[in-house]
């Protein structure tokens, strides 16, 4: 009996450390799973994206570095026919250093829209406002059919510093290809108008063939949307430099057909880009009033309104003119100012003089000759007239005589 109890105690435990174990189960909190397997996900290299972008980074660092090495040579180039054109006088040689000088210059334009395609600033910004119809004089400067350019109606506004020289490359752009996209013989042109919303809206006009519509639209959304690099953009680049020129500057570009044949490029130039000149200035075929100056001072004043062109025809690249100074009166010559003895011919010896005045003092007024040597002059001068036209009188009597008399024989 007693060993028939020890087994049922031992298979009791037994059963009871089961019931423990399943309660535990049953009621206790569940196992600790391990956790699921994700699958592989290929992460791209940080490093791998970041070597692909410095290397986007340092390509346009490249062509921006080697566009600057271009302009500084270009600029070295400029300066030394600058000064050969100075000292030239035979104007055959003249006309080939200013060909060359526009050649130089196209070059430079070349090299600034490498900068502006590569992100950079294509040369330090103005710091003075700059006129409209000047900043049309420089892109025609730096086109190569520059004569073919006439300038219409330009309002008298300037264009802020900061903008000026981008707005001359972007209208060199578009100038440069209505030239090349209509026949030689045919002019463009170019006008400037201030719209009702305080922009100006520039217009170049070429009487080309035009463009087919669809080829009208791709253009316009290059101009207007996202850069797209392929084939067509490699071959019109140009178009590439003046959208990323308007988006800096907030204008908008866009092409239109024009009646009844060519194409017009239109540029809105927005409020705050323009500004109003210190003083009146030319402005093509619009009639200014500059205001009153000296009366010495007219040939200044039309001096530094026409259009500055050199000998040879090309536009020339110098800033504005300064406000022109009231010139000084003529000064009264002192007697033996100017002779210095006598050559070995005879001739008076001229000596050098300075037309400023020594004593600082305002010049005198010219005096006009008395009444009575007016009209001693004007009495000579009677005489003189009368007795030449006896003279001549007396010349083709003799003559008539000398003739009839040969007759005669």
């Amino acid at each position: 009996m007693a060993t028939r109890a020890r087994e049922l105690l031992i298979r009791s435990r037994a059963l009871l450390d089961r019931s423990r174990e399943a309660a535990t189960q049953l009621f206790g909190p569940p196992p600790a799973q391990p956790p699921p397997r994700r699958p592989p996900v290929i992460v791209q290299s940080p490093s791998q994206a970041e070597r692909e972008r410095a290397a986007e980074e340092a390509l346009a660092a490249l062509c921006a570095n080697v566009a600057l090495r271009d302009l500084n040579l270009v600029d070295s180039l400029l300066a030394h026919l600058e000064e050969m054109e100075a000292k030239e006088q035979d104007t055959d040689r003249l006309g080939e250093l200013y060909r060359l000088d526009h050649l130089a210059t196209r070059l430079r334009r070349n090299a600034e829209n490498l900068r502006v395609l590569a992100g950079r600033d294509a040369s330090d910004a103005a710091t003075d406002t700059t006129s409209l119809v000047d900043v049309v004089r420089g892109a025609m400067s730096s086109i190569d059919q520059y004569a073919r350019v006439t300038i219409g109606r330009i309002v008298s506004l300037g264009v802020v510093g900061f903008a000026s020289e981008d707005l001359s490359r972007l209208l060199a752009e578009l100038l440069d290809n209505a030239t090349k996209s209509s026949p030689p013989n045919t002019p463009v042109r170019v006008s400037a108008h201030l719209t009702e919303q305080g922009s100006v809206l520039v217009r170049i006009e070429d009487e080309g063939i035009g463009l087919p519509p669809d080829r009208l639209r791709d253009l316009n959304d290059r101009l207007s949307g996202e850069p797209v690099l392929d084939d067509s953009a490699v071959r019109h680049m140009g178009l590439a430099v003046v959208r990323r020129l308007s988006v800096r500057h907030e204008m908008r570009t866009w092409l239109d057909r024009r009646v009844p044949h060519g194409t017009t490029a239109s540029v809105l130039l927005p409020a705050g880009l323009v500004a109003d000149l210190p003083e009146a200035s030319w402005s093509g075929q619009q009639t200014v009033v500059f205001p009153q100056t000296p009366r010495g001072t007219t040939a200044a004043v039309a001096e530094a309104a026409a259009p500055v062109r050199p000998r040879s025809g090309l536009p020339k690249r110098t800033p504005a003119a300064p406000p022109p100074k009231p010139s000084p009166q003529p000064q009264r010559r002192q007697p033996g100012s100017m002779v210095g003895g006598t050559t070995a011919s005879g001739l008076p010896r001229r000596v050098s003089h300075s037309l400023k005045n020594p004593t600082g003092q305002a010049p005198e007024e010219p005096t006009r000759p008395p009444a009575e040597d007016r009209e001693a002059g004007h009495e000579k001068l009677l005489a003189d007239l009368g007795a030449f036209t006896d003279g001549e009188r007396e010349a083709r009597e003799k003559q008539g005589s000398d003739e009839s008399g040969e007759k005669q024989q």
